[in-house]
């Protein structure tokens, strides 16, 4: 486990290049600032975590995320250290200090998972605990008996024979061994459990929980149409639709999205950077959790909502009959609609569109192989949602849910004896992450939903989580193996040498060759997770 984590730390070079004007200093990673652009070549280790400023090409992301396949990047995307150029050359701005690095972050992860014991190894060290003098007394005890009746050589060797294949070297490394083997291997493929209490937890879990936007989905939205006053048939892209204070739907949703990290916001800020609108200064700006935003654009005094279905009707916006016509529609095609509303009116909608990532039908089905239950908990409207559950046959979808809604479902299937585990990426998902049993934030999600959660992947693959359920459920087996054999093997062992039926030599012999059943037995979990 140690070695793994180690491994982890050297994927990254202690030097970088740094361009500074107009010139290339190697600099150590330490000395790197947040905001300097790094020049990667092809074939070099990525030494920093940043933003694609230029370049674009393929990277192999295996020894960070497990993924095997090469993936693309370009402008905008996000690059981790650690991870290796193929055939592109990149100028990378620094987004995180050295210690701040995912890499780091997860290796930190490691660490502390090292120190914390599950319940069943300390269940082993309180038997360990009782079993060690125990096994003194009876060696005491062994001296004086066979002493008697053969003699003090004799009844020491008995005694001897009885310490030795007692020895509770097995019982001792038959549980930590497993756990600590179980997380160098999930590290390996970019999976880090904070504990060998969380794992021991991951094999009890019979219910999932998703988060819909960024989990099931790839997060990345486009927007489809502009529905708009007095434009049935939907109005273009290019947001050409004027209000009366002469700015255009989409100018006004840009600019109140400007400083949000949503993925429907990142939409509707593209859609108007193509159509050439420059974003406009934002007063008065707030987040309304669950909802939308809301504010006041410079230079107008009225202020400005945009939202869920949900914040129109919180709001009590009154829709125009134009767009009301064409929502419906929209809606039961399976697109995410956003509302703009100002002055008690709901002005335009805005139609987004999403792709499901491709293998989560693959992951879905797994899970459901392995007997394990599964809901999807969703902020998004009823008609989006249900067309989620019907591509990917799920029956038991909750819609339109704000956060701590999310959380009484979680703790509703708990209260029904349910062992959830809940799968999210957002800022929404933090409160449902710490609310299960078993939180797990995929590498793609926020560093606030990855500090609530228990597991973190580095990367957003989702068929890294049934394998994650199946292996957990593969270590309990493995320590559940380890220390029935343990347990017998002593009081066997012991049993036959108080009876005077197991020299010493062979009681050496065999208390070695109990450790080694049990070093042995834990290996196969290399193993089992090679072939998967």
């Amino acid at each position: 486990a140690s070695k793994a984590i180690q491994n982890l730390k050297s994927l990254v070079p202690d030097m970088a290049c740094v361009l500074r004007c107009n010139s290339e200093v190697p600099l150590p990673i330490a000395q790197i600032g947040l905001g300097e652009k790094v020049l990667i070549r092809p074939g070099e280790i990525v030494p920093v975590d940043g933003v694609i400023l230029e370049g674009t090409g393929s990277l192999n992301e295996a020894p960070l995320t497990g993924e095997s396949k090469p993936v693309m990047r370009e402008p905008g995307d996000r690059l981790l250290a650690g991870t290796i150029s193929l055939d592109g050359a990149f100028v990378v701005q620094v987004t995180a200090a050295a210690h701040e690095r995912a890499i780091a972050r997860l290796a930190r992860l490691a660490e502390e998972a090292k120190r914390i014991k599950p319940a069943i190894v300390g269940l082993a060290d309180q038997v360990s605990a009782v079993f060690t003098p125990a096994v003194v007394v009876l060696g005491v005890g062994a001296v004086f008996f066979w002493s008697l009746r053969l003699g003090f050589a004799p009844g020491l060797l008995i005694a001897l024979s009885v310490l030795l294949i007692a020895c509770p070297c097995a019982l001792g490394v038959a549980t930590p061994l497993v756990f600590w083997t179980g997380l160098a291997i999930a590290a390996r493929r970019g999976i880090l459990i904070r504990s060998g209490i969380i794992l021991e937890r991951l094999a009890k879990i019979n219910h999932v929980f998703f988060d819909k936007t960024g989990t099931l989905t790839t997060g990345s939205f486009h927007l489809n149409e502009i529905l708009t006053l007095g434009s049935a048939d939907g109005a273009p892209l290019l947001g050409k639709h004027e209000s009366k204070n002469g700015l255009s739907p989409l100018l006004i949703a840009a600019s109140l999205e400007s400083r949000s990290e949503h993925p429907v916001a990142a939409a509707l800020r593209a859609a108007a950077a193509e159509a050439g609108l420059s974003e406009l200064q934002v007063k008065e700006w707030r987040v309304e959790p669950g909802l939308g935003v809301r504010g006041r654009i410079d230079g107008v005094e009225t202020e400005y909502l945009l939202g869920s279905s949900r914040f129109v009707k919180q709001a009590v916006l009154i829709p125009e009959p134009a767009i009301e016509t064409r929502v419906e529609d929209r809606a039961e095609r399976g697109e995410t609609l956003v509302y703009l509303g100002a002055a008690g009116n709901l002005k335009a909608a805005f139609a987004v569109g999403e792709e499901l990532r491709e293998e989560a039908a693959e992951a879905l089905a797994h899970l459901k192989k392995l007997g394990l239950s599964t809901t999807v908990i969703t902020g998004d409207g009823r008609w989006s949602a249900e067309r989620l559950g019907a591509t990917l046959g799920i029956p038991d979808i909750r819609w339109g849910l704000l956060p701590h809604e999310k959380v009484a479902e979680i703790r509703t299937a708990q209260a029904k004896h349910k062992r959830a585990a809940m799968i999210g990426d957002g800022i929404n998902d933090a409160a449902s992450l710490a609310a299960a049993d078993v939180g797990i934030a995929l590498g793609c999600g926020t560093d606030l939903a990855q500090e609530a959660a228990d597991v973190v992947m580095a990367s957003a693959d989702l068929t890294q989580v049934p394998w994650l359920l199946e292996f957990a459920r593969r270590v309990r087996r493995v320590v559940a193996t380890n220390l029935v054999w343990a347990f017998a093997y002593n009081t066997i062992g012991v049993g036959l040498a108080l009876a005077g039926w197991l020299p010493p030599v062979l009681a050496a012999l065999a208390m070695v060759l109990s450790s080694l059943f049990v070093v042995g037995n834990t290996r196969r979990l290399y193993a089992a997770a090679e072939k998967r």
